[in-house]
């Protein structure tokens, strides 16, 4: 089960190609499988997309042990090349409803003196006006073949390490890149390197700690583009100069193609780019690899771009500006984390995949708060087993119910999601109500939503519906380690410009509650509610605001004023709440309940808090960051109380 979870989970696409017909996909991966994708449903559909048609209608087992680096189309056939080797299936085979397709012939790369070492092919071209084709491999050649007679044409030697990437113009020339840094220029009539290019050496361009590695390359009649540890470059192709540095955030180029006037480029980075000649940056799309190796696009029989790399998730983009969907390798289950017994080790699991019903969003995860809330379930329980912690996240759209609207949400969107019901965010996705989903403004990066969206949200609906607080006003708020009161005198201060007393365990916390914006802080102590009369003239708060629970909820209440609100923030714990004090008010605070009252309402407070923070009003504080496997590493910070703000589980790494 191990080594399938593996191979499910940590898969990587190194190529993709299309069929002659253009509505089937292939993607190779590192296991050596072929992966047959049916576009015409996904760009044509009838009616929401399912899942299923997201999904490889066929696979085929090219060999064990054998990682697919390079896919090439030709008019009959598939070839495939990985080490050593090139596997050529037909595509009339491929179309079939044959599962067990074989491979037709084979063509054997000459491995020299030394046969174990058996060379990669990271690369092949083909050219139909000659009926040839080439391949860039990893024994420093490119070797060109006859299709018909498989025949070995011409090897051409002038690289001294792996090649990575060819391109041609014409059927005079050819271009090739690799890992010794250099760009050739081959006249194939005679077989010699007649130009090249060395970007290493140009200051501008080198990043000397990525290397002089070559990963890119690619040629019109005026240009050629490339990158790879060097800078992504555009070149005249006539006087060999550089027109263009592009200024884009990569640590590595691994795809750079031209199309029409503009230069497309993807690498070690979460985003794709298309840029124009001059270096404008004209479209950024995310993607679910953090490393991109291939991309393919065409326009007939539709306008479709496909982009893949160090994922098991292919992104699809119908107009090259922005993606629209999501294929997968493998869409029956996913990694989460889950608790099978009170106060034992979370395990990470495998789980299937449930379909959506009509008004839910499938969600790919990308980072999960770790509240108080999961740490009590963990310890103490409530509620069925097993259980899959975990209620404020964020991610990427992957999947919408067929009565989800696009002017509700589409995929491919950025959203962070408040699972209060059924909880289930610490897994590699999780599904929510459309109600329940929120975009994510523009300045607002999806790390941070995953911490706001909750406290601040409830924060800013106490305050604003429950309570009228007025400038300068003392507000007594109890911040405990989880994060919520943090929140909350990020609310108080920075958007009502009260005066915040906070109320600490640690002179930790009270430094950063200060900083926050907080007036003053006091200790909990026996003293605590005599030291809040002195600081308030002897008056007490108008708002007192508890988000620490236990055991500072037992006194706090005698901090407000007569006439005054005490506010408990902590409704997943205490079903109860201490009485008042005569004359004072108190009750619950929870968006939970408030979601069941008020569905608009709770809504628009949660969109009202994201907008702050998209104008810089109110932040994100983030104490510490695990992945997914070190979930009870980070439960363990929580119980030692180490934390001064929310914990965060990057879940896609």
């Amino acid at each position: 089960m191990a080594n399938k979870l593996n191979k499910e989970f940590y898969n990587t696409v190194l190529a993709q190609a299309f069929s002659p017909c253009g509505t089937l996909l292939i993607t190779g991966d590192a296991y050596g499988t072929l992966s047959v994708f049916n576009l015409s449903k996904v760009v044509n559909p009838v009616g929401n997309i399912t899942k299923e048609e997201l999904v490889p209608r066929n696979r085929i087992v090219v060999k064990a042990d054998y990682q697919v680096n390079s896919l090439l189309s030709t008019p009959k056939h598939l070839l495939v090349g990985g080490y050593g080797e090139i596997y050529a299936y037909l595509w009339n085979n491929i179309k079939g409803s044959n599962r067990n397709v074989q491979a037709t012939w084979s063509i054997e790369i000459p491995s020299g003196q030394n046969s174990f070492n058996k060379a990669e092919v990271n690369a092949m071209l083909f050219n139909k006006n000659t009926g040839t084709f080439y391949a860039g491999c990893g024994d420093n050649k490119v070797y060109c073949f006859n299709l018909e007679t498989r025949k070995c044409l011409k090897v051409l030697s002038g690289h001294s390490d792996y090649i990575h990437a060819i391109c041609k113009t014409g059927d005079n020339n050819l271009i090739s890149c690799g890992e010794d840094g250099l760009v050739n220029i081959w006249d194939l009539r005679t077989n010699k390197v007649t130009d090249k290019l060395e970007p290493h050496l140009n200051g501008k361009v080198a990043r000397n700690e990525l290397g002089k590695w070559l990963g890119a390359v690619d040629c019109n009649e005026d240009y050629i583009v490339c990158g790879g540890g060097p800078r992504l470059t555009l070149y005249h192709y006539r006087f060999l100069t550089n027109s263009t540095i592009f200024p884009i955030d990569d640590q590595g180029i691994h795809v750079a193609e031209i199309y029409d006037d503009k230069v497309l480029a993807g690498g070690k980075s979460k985003l794709f780019y298309q840029a124009s000649f001059n270096g404008d940056i004209i479209t950024e799309i995310p993607t679910s690899a953090v490393t991109t190796y291939s991309v393919v696009k065409h326009e007939e029989p539709f306008r479709i771009m496909c982009i893949a790399g160090s994922s098991p998730k292919i992104d699809v983009s119908l107009n090259f500006m922005y993606k629209d969907q999501q294929l997968s390798l493998h869409a029956s289950s996913f990694k989460t984390a889950i608790i099978t017994e009170h106060a034992k080790p979370i395990e990470i699991v495998e789980k299937k995949q449930v379909k959506l019903k009509a008004n839910q969003v499938r969600v790919q995860v990308s980072y999960c708060s770790l509240n108080s809330v999961d740490s009590h379930k963990f310890k103490q329980g409530g509620g069925e087993l097993p259980f899959v912690p975990g209620y404020e996240l964020s991610g990427e759209v992957s999947e919408v119910g067929r009565e989800v609207g696009a002017d509700q949400i589409s995929v491919g969107e950025k959203v962070v999601g408040l699972s209060l019901e059924n909880f289930g965010g610490l897994a590699e996705e999780c599904v929510l109500d459309i109600d329940d989903v929120f975009r994510i403004p523009t300045e607002v990066t999806t790390k941070d939503a995953a911490v706001i969206a909750y406290g601040h949200s409830l924060a800013l609906y106490t305050f604003s519906k429950l309570s009228k607080l007025k400038e300068n006003e003392p507000v007594v708020i109890t911040a405990g380690p989880a994060g919520l009161g943090l929140a909350a005198v990020d609310v108080a201060a920075n958007i009502y410009k009260t005066q915040v007393i906070g109320v600490v365990d640690t002179e930790e916390r009270g430094e950063l509650v200060r900083e926050r914006g907080a007036f003053t802080t006091v200790h909990f102590s026996p003293k605590l509610v005599k030291e809040i009369l002195k600081k308030t003239e002897n008056k007490g708060a108008n708002v007192v605001y508890d988000a620490a629970g236990e055991p500072m909820m037992e006194h706090i209440g005698g901090c407000a004023a007569v006439g005054g609100k005490t506010f408990y923030a902590s409704p997943f714990f205490h079903k109860t709440i201490p009485a008042p004090v005569p004359h004072t008010f108190s009750t619950i605070v929870s968006l939970k309940a408030l979601r069941a009252q008020n569905r608009h309402l709770y809504k628009t407070v949660v969109n009202d808090t994201l907008e702050l923070a998209n104008e810089s009003l109110i932040a994100a504080h983030i104490s510490a960051e695990f992945s997914l496997e070190k979930i009870n590493d980070a439960l363990q910070f929580i119980e030692d109380r180490k934390c001064t703000g929310k914990v965060l589980i990057k879940v896609d790494e």
